[in-house]
Parts: structure tokens; sequence; C-alpha cells
């Protein structure tokens, strides 16, 4: 058993002694500056000038993007812009070309009458049901009377709701008679 325990610490010992005896005989490393040498630079003034680059191609030329124009209302077109043309470019939000607006402005002016005038029926049918309730209350008026203002209110209403609706339908008629762009976009010279 002391064998057992005495080998093991005996070779521990003999090794750590090695080490030791390496390290004592090492030969000591001596430290020299090493010069990095510097890179070889050629300093030149710009001067900047124009230039004109020269490509020789042949082949087909092909735009980056396509589209259509289609405006959502019908009419004579009265202007083009200068830039609705091959090789032309126009920025987002630019006018493109215009419709005569002549009809729609009257359209407008029509709904905008004809809203007046559904506004006052609507009001006067408001006015004629609140004065045959207040009869009713006095039971002076029928019922058929006040069935009657109540059904002219309601179709009041519904013709003022109709007549907002054209107006509002006619005012973006009007505006769709101008075209605008919706991107930035070029045209290729075919």
């Amino acid at each position: 058993m002391k064998r057992v325990l005495v080998y093991p610490v005996l070779i521990l010992l003999v090794t750590a002694a090695l080490v030791v005896l390496i390290a004592w005989m090492a030969p000591e490393a001596t430290k020299e500056i090493v010069e990095v040498p510097l890179p070889a630079v050629r300093v030149q003034t710009v001067e900047p000038e124009p230039f004109q680059f020269r490509v020789d191609a042949q082949g087909t030329v092909v735009p980056r993007r396509e589209g259509d124009l289609r405006p959502q209302i019908s009419g004579e077109v009265v202007w083009v812009s200068p830039a609705l043309v091959s090789g032309g470019f126009f920025e987002e939000g630019e006018a493109l070309l215009r419709i005569d607006p002549t009809d729609y402005a009257a359209r407008v002016e029509s709904e905008e009458a004809a809203l007046a005038r559904a506004e006052s029926e609507a009001s006067r049918a408001q006015k004629e049901l609140k004065r045959q309730r207040s009869l009713a209350d006095r039971s002076v008026a029928s019922q058929a009377r006040i069935d009657d203002a109540e059904n002219a209110a309601r179709v009041s209403a519904a013709v003022l709701r109709e007549a907002r609706s054209r107006l509002g339908q006619a005012q973006r008629d009007l505006e769709r008679t101008e075209l605008r762009a919706l991107i930035a976009f070029s045209i290729a010279k075919m």
C-alpha cells in the first residue's frame, strides 16, 4: 500500500524538479526595437473640371418603369405637359394633362343648388313635423297628418343625404380634370 502512494508522489516531485531546472537553464530573449517603414505616398492636387463621357452602344432602349394614363372621367384634353414626351421626366405631383373642366364646374354648381334646395325642404319638413306634433298634443291634429309629416321629414332627410353625396361626387370629378404624377418618372426615348 505504501508503494502505491510513494510512486505517484515521487513522479510529481521529479516532474516539478525538471520544470524548475528547464526554466532556470532557459536562455533569456533579447528585446529588439523593430522600425516599421512608412508607406510611399505620392501627393497630387486635383482640380475639378467638366468632363463628358461618351458611350457608343447598340441595342434597344427599354424604360425602367411603364405606366398607363387613365383618367377617371371623360372629356376633351385641353393641355398636355411638355414633359409628357419621349425622353421626358416629371416629378411626383406634377400636372401631366388637363381635361376641360367646364362641364364639371357647371355640374358642381348645379349640385350645390340641389343641396341648398334639399336643405330648405328638410328644414321645412322638420318644422311641419314639429308643428303637427304640437297640434297633436292639443288634440287638434289627426294621426294621419302626423304620419304624413314624419314621412315627409324622413324623405327630405334622405334627399338631403343624396344631394350631399352627389355634390361630393361632382367635386371629386372636377378635381380629376387634372391628372398628376403619383411618382417621379422618366419616359425612355424610342
